[in-house]
């Protein structure tokens, strides 16, 4: 893994290390930063260099970038993963508000994130969708911006599903200001809205 210390520096300069760093044969990068600010350019430069999964880590308050290329496996998914993705047309949904919530809990490993990133895909293609998805512990990096997650995050709310993310995980993890989606809710607000639900599924 290639391990670079970009704190204290632009977006700019930070692609310029990485652009001098990389040689063509990594498969896993794990940048060193200060500002969520600079993420857009890094984000920009390593898709064009291959790199998909991008997900913000904590590190004892640090902040870093975890980035990875897709393994071949990953690569040959099936079509119905891969295909264009479209909103659901919400007057084709039906009515489930206050009824069911999906609670997004756990420790935050890769192949963890790789099973979420999928599952929130697919729930973003189904026809039926909960009211709330709350998300809680490591797994409010799922909203950062810039990252895929949080792309099927906003989908899913434009389809009319609450994302609800723990504040008190963010302000651990020194990631409010990284929160791409979602509203942003105190612990006691989301178990009660996710209480009063009539069926709940942890994952």
């Amino acid at each position: 893994m290639l391990t670079l210390n970009a704190a204290g520096k632009s977006a700019i300069e930070s692609v310029k290390m990485l652009r001098d760093a990389l040689n063509g044969n990594e498969d896993e990068i794990k940048i060193l930063i200060d500002s969520p600010s600079v993420w857009p350019e890094i984000n920009k430069f390593l898709n064009s260099q291959g790199f998909n999964d991008i997900l913000p880590e904590d590190d004892d308050g640090a902040l870093y970038i975890m980035v990875s290329k897709k393994t071949k496996k990953e690569a040959d998914e099936p079509a119905e993963l891969k295909r264009e993705i479209k909103p659901t047309v919400t007057s084709d949904i039906p009515n489930l508000k206050n009824t069911s919530a999906i609670l997004i809990s756990g420790e935050n490993k890769k192949y963890r994130y790789n099973f979420l990133r999928k599952f929130l895909l697919s729930l973003m293609n189904s026809r039926i969708k909960p009211n709330i998805i709350a998300l809680m512990n490591d797994s409010v990096k799922l909203a950062a911006y810039n990252s895929e997650t949080c792309d099927y995050l906003k989908r899913l709310k434009a389809d009319g599903v609450n994302i609800l993310v723990s504040e008190s995980c963010t302000d651990r993890l020194n990631l409010t200001e990284a929160i791409g989606t979602g509203e942003l809710e105190d612990m006691s607000e989301i178990i009660e809205r996710v209480l009063e639900c009539e069926k709940v599924i942890s994952i």
